[in-house]
């Protein structure tokens, strides 16, 4: 990792179920501004998504930046430390966390176009906006999650859509099955 004193970091936060070549561009988009990708799976959705355990995301995330190979991006699985009372963990949470953690570093919270779009709904956006920066990728490669799990539970091919090693963590987990 590089010295954080004079790196900026792109906070990257998703539930990752699964990670997709969607969110790939996406980091792409981070790296080419000149960014180091912080990938952090969300332990308990604040809007309450379902998800595949935070372990098995995890694991599909190290995968996934196994075959991206790219040295600016890395696996921050830190939000289960973060749990309060079955409480959701908020971006404000995160991001204050990672600040008090590391801080000389200077942060960035990354989100696609339809977290840009709906931020105010976010937990404390106004606080967000007024301590970092908000850096918005562009959808050019529009494949969700939801669309892979829905291919997998309707049997289809998923390889154009996810990493190989991410297809076979799917595979090992027997995830998102039958609908």
């Amino acid at each position: 990792m590089s010295d954080r004193t004079t790196q900026k970091i792109a906070v990257f936060g998703s539930a990752f179920n699964p990670p997709t070549r969607g969110h790939q561009d996406a980091i792409s988009q981070l790296t080419e501004q000149g960014f180091e990708v912080w990938l952090v799976p969300s332990f308990k959705h604040a809007w309450g998504k379902e998800m595949a355990s935070y372990e098995v995301r995890c694991e599909m995330v190290a995968a996934f930046i196994g075959d991206l190979d790219n040295p600016a991006v890395q696996l921050m699985a830190i939000e289960d430390q973060l749990q309060q009372a079955d409480k959701p963990i908020y971006s404000m949470t995160l991001m204050e966390h990672l600040q008090r953690a590391y801080p000389a570093a200077s942060f960035a919270l990354a989100v696609g176009p339809d977290n840009a779009n709906n931020f105010s709904s976010f937990h404390r956006s106004d606080e967000l906006l007024a301590n970092w920066p908000l850096v918005v990728v562009n959808e050019r490669a529009p494949i969700r999650s939801t669309l892979v799990r829905a291919r997998i539970a309707n049997d289809e091919d998923i390889s154009q859509w996810v990493t190989p090693a991410v297809r076979d963590v799917i595979h090992q987990h027997q995830l998102y099955q039958g609908g």
